[in-house]
């Protein structure tokens, strides 16, 4: 079986600090990645918070993400995509990078559902956002679904 770096790193992560500890961890990390991301491209979330003003908290997730799923699908060669039902958004993905090839009973994409939650978290300061995870290639689902809920 074969897995891809990514998946081996957080499968030792998961090996040193056990799957609950690891979950923190990934979650960490994602979050600092969206934090380099937004730093490195200033101009364009700047021209997205403009996009977004005015709109509920629900709208300007859906844009965020929107813009996410549009740059993963193209620079990763993979699809992604998002839904919404009402003030729910679900980011959606058929890129396992964290769960390829891997089996499990849970969700295990702890990066990701970091790395969504802070983008539209930062983006949304006043609002509390819930993410999970509620969809795992991993669990034999047809791809990973991150649920996106603005409070």
């Amino acid at each position: 079986m074969k897995t891809s770096d990514v998946t081996k790193l957080a499968m030792a992560i998961e090996d040193i600090f056990g799957k609950r500890g690891a979950k923190a961890v990934l979650f960490r990390a994602g979050r600092m990645i969206a934090k380099w991301s937004i730093s490195e491209n200033p101009d364009l979330f700047k021209t997205l918070l403009c996009s977004v003003e005015g709109k509920s908290g629900a709208e300007k997730a859906e844009t965020i993400l929107q813009l996410v799923a549009a740059a993963v699908s193209s620079q990763m060669n993979t699809k992604a995509w998002i839904d919404r039902d009402g003030e729910i958004v679900y980011y959606k993905s058929k890129n396992a990078s964290y769960c390829f090839n891997r089996k499990s009973e849970e969700p295990i994409c702890h990066v990701v559902v970091g790395f969504v939650h802070e983008l539209v978290a930062s983006q949304l300061p006043k609002s509390e956002v819930e993410t999970k995870e509620t969809g795992c290639m991993a669990m034999n689902e047809p791809h990973c679904t991150y649920q996106v809920i603005i409070k």
